[in-house]
Order: C-alpha cells, then structure tokens, then sequence
C-alpha cells in the first residue's frame, strides 16, 4: 500500500484509518471498526501543523472520521480544504465550530485571519491564545502586533512589540515591529 510509505502525519493516519475499516478497500481486519477506532485515535493525537490538506476526495474520508469519533483536528483539516476550494463561508463555520478545544497556535492564527475585519473579538481572543500557546514563535507575536497596529490601539502595540522583542532578542522582524510601534506612539 502506498500510504505505509507516506509520512506519519494526521491527514495520512485519517486515510489509513479509513482504508483499513473499509471492506471494498480489502480491510484485512476481523472488526474494521475496532481498527479504524485505534488508527483515529493515534490520528487525534498527531500534530497539524504544517499539514494543508487540499484534495476534495480527502473531504468524504474526514466526514467518516468525524461521525466515527469527533474532534477538533477534523474539521480544521475540512476546513482547509474547503479554503482551497474557494469556500471561505463554510471554512468559516467549520473553524468556529472547533471553538477553543485546539492547542495548537496555528488553528488559532488561521482562524484569527479567516475572522480578520469581520469579528475583531474573536480575532483579538485567537490571537492572544496563539501568544499563549506557543510564546516562543515570533508569528504569534507579530500577527497580534499586526491586530493591534491595524485598529491603531498604538498603546498596545507598543507594549506588544516591546514584550516580543525582549521573549525574542534579536529577531529582525519583532524588532522592525518595536522601531515602528516606537514611531507611531513614541513612549513619554
């Protein structure tokens, strides 16, 4: 089978499920489901990021996944299918259906961008949680920066790009970030 040699990764783990519990696929198992459950459950437990799913015929085997055992992981990777199809309304219901159960900052950044000028709540709320959860990446700090200096709450940005700057010295864009926020509301 070609997908024992894929990569060991969430979307790859959701086919082999789906293949293994499927008889017209030549399921080898006595008791697909069983199977299928222990392939799901090793797939939930499998990190997303930097998995873009984009095949629409992925779209059925997330389906399967998600009425055999529901998640948060499937319909982020449904989600993102439907953004590459061009169908940014149901991508959309399918992030804030995920609700706040990710730990992964990068649900949080997606769904910050999705929700950018439309929700500024939540997007402020998903930011601030992507910070929380991974406050070593300089993404999340610049993407909340961003938020702050685009609603022009220059306090704030000043104060965010001065806590990036020193959770990570030296890094060239936090510190374009600081030299701006420093600009546009120059400390007293």
């Amino acid at each position: 089978m070609l997908l024992a040699a894929a990569p060991d990764q969430a979307e790859v783990k959701y086919w082999r499920a789906y293949l293994s519990g499927n008889k017209q696929y030549g399921r080898t198992s006595e008791s697909p489901l069983l199977t299928s459950e222990s392939s799901l459950a090793t797939a939930e437990s499998s990190p997303t990021k930097f998995i873009l799913p984009y095949r629409p015929e992925t779209l059925s085997v997330l389906e399967w996944a998600e009425s055999v055992m529901p998640a948060w992981q499937k319909p982020l990777l449904y989600g993102l299918i439907r953004l590459n199809l061009d169908d940014s309304l149901k991508a959309k219901a399918l992030f804030k259906s995920c609700g706040d159960l990710p730990a992964e900052a990068h649900f949080y950044l997606t769904r910050a961008k999705l929700f950018e000028g439309m929700e500024e709540e939540l997007v402020l709320r998903d930011l601030t949680r992507a910070t929380t959860l991974q406050p070593d990446d300089w993404r999340t700090w610049h993407a909340l920066g961003a938020f702050f200096a685009r609603n022009r709450a220059w306090a704030q940005y000043l104060e965010i790009s001065r806590k990036a700057a020193e959770k990570i010295p030296g890094h060239m864009i936090l510190d374009f970030d600081q030299a701006k926020s420093r600009i546009v509301y120059p400390p007293l």
